[in-house]
């Protein structure tokens, strides 16, 4: 039995855009891929890792008058474009990577950021909790602390094992 056009199984559904002005980008860690819009060739573009790369690609996203960003949160490599980007005073919301494997898996690195953009531009994206930037550094002051003294516990042990062998 062939199906009808008045099927409802065959009806399409479409969502009210949100974010007009949004961006997804994909990231890695040699390069960042980034979609504007959902065209293959003129609203995608690969920008390297470095500083003045990350500066290059947000004065892309300026370019195209971008105002809203959703980036996937991969490692560490998000957190130096993250800080960037927060600069250029960009809305970022960083999302976390099981949620979106979780609608979608697409395999390949532009695929990947032009589905973030698709579902950042329909509001269907939830942001992960970021600390603030004075939250962040004494959140990283409180880490190398701990780390110090961890540290220290460490070579008082070995010294103490040294002179326990030399029979002090």
């Amino acid at each position: 039995m062939a199906k009808s056009k008045k099927d409802p199984s065959r009806r399409t559904m479409s969502l009210p855009i949100i974010n007009t002005r949004a961006a997804g980008i994909d990231i890695g860690s040699r390069f960042h891929v980034v979609a504007v819009g959902q065209d293959k060739e003129k609203d995608m573009a690969t920008f390297g890792v470095t500083t003045p790369d990350l500066h290059e690609l947000a004065q892309f996203l300026k370019s195209r008058s971008i105002q809203s960003i959703a980036m996937e949160s991969t490692g560490y490599y998000w957190i130096p474009l993250y800080w960037m980007l927060k600069s250029y005073d960009f809305d970022v919301i960083v999302i976390n990577s099981a949620d979106i494997k979780r609608i979608n898996a697409p395999k390949t690195d532009p695929k990947d950021a032009r589905w973030l953009q698709k579902l950042h531009a329909l509001g269907l994206l939830k942001a992960s909790f970021q600390l603030d930037c004075f939250s962040e550094m004494l959140r990283a002051y409180g880490r190398r602390r701990r780390q110090i003294i961890t540290e220290r516990t460490r070579q008082l042990s070995r010294m103490h094992k040294v002179l326990v062998l030399m029979n002090v």
